[in-house]
């Protein structure tokens, strides 16, 4: 079992009280979230702060200029094993205490910003989160770089960036995935090492305001074919792991009425990779994400 720690909020970061699902956000074996659960969580919270720009309201953290957007190039959530997580749950008054934290924790050399998060009940962290985008332009795509300004005004970050000191665990890092055999992002071929195990049909409620699919649903499809690469031992380290990160890595957008065709191998005794193609609207097969399971 992880041990607790002892919070202190930080002026960066915002707070709030999170719900969790008894029947379905708890991973095989009630002692720990899901990954994907806890991504939700996360990725909510950090949605209704204004550290994002969206349609509804003037942003703080990106950029006040309407003509700057961003995208999601990546995400890594870990999770913490906890023996008695199930029966503190089923308590009304713990449930009350869970909460969700977000805070910016990065600011790249270029484009990109990073956000960290926490899931916590009282005084245990359940997980820890980053999530990396990069700032572009609404018209043109192409990246925006961060300036010198921003950097000493927006986008000030705060003491414990990474989270330790408030949470006990440092957030993950959101790295570039490599199978082992070349660089799978300049030769995506690669990517396909180890057999199709899924095969999901795009539907309506896998799609996002965006118009492409949810970044939340291509997270838990790559999670579902990390398990089916191998369930026995997927199974067995679940339940003795004290914790473990899901990493993805998002290269295309997926669309409606598309199928996915997910790959998987193991890496490693304690790593599994899997990739995730979709059909892009010239009708070509692309690489969609890339994702990496380990424990210890």
């Amino acid at each position: 079992m992880v041990s607790s720690f002892s919070y202190t909020a930080s002026s960066s970061e915002t707070a709030v009280p999170a719900s969790i699902r008894i029947s379905s956000d708890l991973a095989v074996g009630s002692q720990c979230l899901r990954h994907s659960a806890a991504l939700r969580i996360v990725d909510n919270h950090l949605h209704t702060t204004n550290f994002l720009p969206g349609s509804y309201r003037e942003p703080r953290a990106v950029s006040s200029n309407s003509n700057i957007d961003k995208y999601c190039v990546g995400q890594a959530v870990t999770t913490y094993r906890h023996p008695p997580l199930l029966d503190l749950l089923h308590d009304r008054e713990n449930q009350m205490l869970v909460k969700s934290h977000v805070w910016l924790a990065g600011v790249g050399n270029g484009s990109s910003l990073t956000f960290g998060g926490a899931v916590t009940l009282a005084d245990l962290t359940l997980a820890t989160c980053s999530r990396v985008f990069v700032r572009v332009d609404a018209e043109t795509k192409r990246p925006i770089r961060i300036t010198g300004e921003e950097r000493g005004s927006k986008f000030c970050l705060g003491d414990d960036c990474d989270g330790k000191g408030r949470f006990g665990f440092s957030i993950p890092e959101v790295k570039q995935i490599s199978f082992g055999s070349g660089d799978a992002n300049a030769k995506p071929e690669l990517s396909k090492a180890g057999e199709e195990v899924l095969a999901v049909r795009v539907g309506p409620q896998h799609m996002n305001h965006g118009d492409h699919v949810d970044h939340a649903f291509l997270a838990d499809t790559a999670s579902h074919a990390l398990h089916l690469a191998d369930p026995k031992a997927g199974m067995e380290l679940l339940t003795k792991a004290d914790q473990s990160t899901l990493s993805v890595q998002y290269l295309a957008a997926g669309h409606l009425g598309k199928t996915l065709n997910c790959y998987a191998k193991n890496n490693d005794r304690w790593s599994i990779i899997a990739s995730t193609w979709g059909e892009s609207d010239a009708g070509t097969n692309q690489l969609l994400t890339l994702a990496e399971w380990s424990m210890r």
